[in-house]
C-alpha cells in the first residue's frame, strides 16, 4: 500500500496548477498588449498543431491528418471555395445535387441543386 503525505499531495498539485497555468497562457494572443489578452482560432490551431494525429476516412473530402506536417484541410475541388471570411462559395456551373448535413452527417440539412 502507498503511503502520499500531505506536502507530496501539495507538490504534486502546485505541479498540475503550473503546467495548466503555462497551457493556458499558450493559448492567449497578447499581441494587443491590453490585459490577459485573447483565445484566438489561431493560437488553439498553433497549441495543439501536432499533438494528436486523426485517422480521416478515404473518400471523405478531408486531407491531411491533423500533425503540424500534415494538418487538416477541405479537398473542396474546383466547385467550392472558403472566401477568406470563412463562407463556402458554390461554383454553381460545375454543382449538381450537394446535400447539406449537421456534424453527425446523419441529418440532411438541404440540398443545393445545380444546373
Amino acid at each position: 500500500m502507498a503511503f502520499v503525505t500531505c506536502s507530496q499531495f501539495k507538490t504534486s498539485q502546485e505541479e498540475q496548477d503550473k503546467k495548466a497555468i503555462s497551457a493556458e497562457d499558450s493559448l492567449l494572443d497578447k499581441s494587443s498588449g491590453e490585459g490577459g489578452g485573447k483565445v484566438t482560432i489561431k493560437k488553439i490551431k498553433e497549441a495543439i498543431a501536432g499533438d494528436v494525429e486523426v485517422a480521416v476516412k478515404e473518400k471523405s473530402g478531408i486531407t491531411g491528418n491533423g500533425t503540424k506536417k500534415s494538418p487538416l484541410a477541405l479537398n473542396l475541388g474546383s466547385s467550392m471555395k472558403v472566401s477568406d471570411e470563412g463562407k463556402v462559395e458554390v461554383v454553381a456551373n460545375k454543382v449538381a445535387n450537394i446535400r447539406l448535413v449537421d456534424a453527425s452527417g446523419t441529418r440532411v440539412l438541404g440540398r443545393i441543386v445545380g444546373v
